[in-house]
């Protein structure tokens, strides 16, 4: 099984830090879409990308990055779950948003003679070998391990064909792969040695399974206002006031939290737009619900 990326977010009580949790774990029986062979490592990957779209998909809103060329927040010793970001910026209000956690590892390409298309391997000393030789092991000058070929030779020392059947896994732009002639069928010394450049390379991307998270903590933080100025209140009428809009917000917020996990996002965000105006017009400022206007 493939590995299948896992995230989760939280928001911090003032609902502008976020915490972001990787949590694929390694690979296990009971987890078999963790990290670790027969799946990629944190290693082989190239990168790792947490998007936050609109609740429709259609409008990034922000992106963290775990990994690419300048940032890797994977730990060394490759365990997961580990926490990723701990109070990094979450500039969004209240409301649902989908989360796209994409993970990208480079493969050899499979193409029929795929290596040999644009720069042709060098071969070093007499191979001593003809024909056709399927399921050839190598040797890379990176991390890269497990990668099988087919090689064709005829006549000596002419080359006509190395294609990848078996890509291995953990080969990057700038490896350098080395095929033993004694591994070819009459080889008996020489050596075929190829380095990796794009074209012979294609990216697998892993993502997490369809994912959604509903984030009310500014209307939560209204209503423990709320809630605050009726435990000091002695005017009856302002408590009878208070008590009616929490009840209200109590309603809308079991409203959106069904809506939401009915997938009725629709639903669960017209009643996030009516609890924030209900919240807007009860502190009497449009600082936000937290706010001491």
């Amino acid at each position: 099984m493939a590995l299948l990326p896992k995230i989760s977010l939280s928001l911090e009580n003032k609902c502008d830090k976020v915490d972001i949790c990787e949590e694929t774990g390694v690979y296990a029986i009971g987890n078999t879409a963790g990290w670790g062979s027969p799946n990629l490592t944190m290693t082989d990957a190239i990168t790792a990308i947490v998007n936050i779209y609109n609740s429709a998909g259609t409008s990034t809103l922000q992106t963290f990055t775990i990994k690419d060329t300048v940032t890797n927040l994977f730990p060394a010793s490759g365990l997961s779950p580990f926490q990723a970001f701990d109070g990094a910026s979450w500039n969004q209000s209240d409301g649902i948003f989908k989360v796209d956690y994409s993970v990208t590892e480079d493969n050899l390409t499979t193409d029929v003679n795929g290596l040999v298309l644009s720069a042709p391997p060098t071969i070093v000393g007499l191979l001593a070998a003809t024909g056709t030789t399927n399921n050839v092991p190598s040797t890379s000058s990176g991390t890269g391990t497990g990668a099988l070929f087919k090689i064709v030779i005829n006549p000596i020392n002419s080359l006509l064909e190395i294609t990848v059947t078996t890509t291995g896994r953990g080969y990057k732009v700038g490896d350098t792969i080395t095929i033993q002639g004694t591994d070819l069928t009459g080889g008996t010394a020489g050596t075929i040695t190829v380095t990796l450049l794009p074209q012979y390379l294609i990216t697998t991307t892993h993502t997490n399974n369809e994912q959604y998270v509903l984030f009310t903590c500014t209307l939560q933080n209204c209503m423990e206002v709320l809630i605050g100025k009726m435990v000091t209140e002695c005017d009856a009428e302002k408590l009878d006031e208070y008590k009616q809009i929490l009840d209200q917000l109590e309603v809308l917020l079991y409203g959106i939290k069904t809506a939401f996990s009915c997938k009725n996002f629709t639903r669960a965000e017209t009643l996030l737009t009516n609890a924030a105006t209900i919240c807007t017009t009860f502190s009497g400022c449009d600082c936000g619900c937290d706010c001491n206007c």
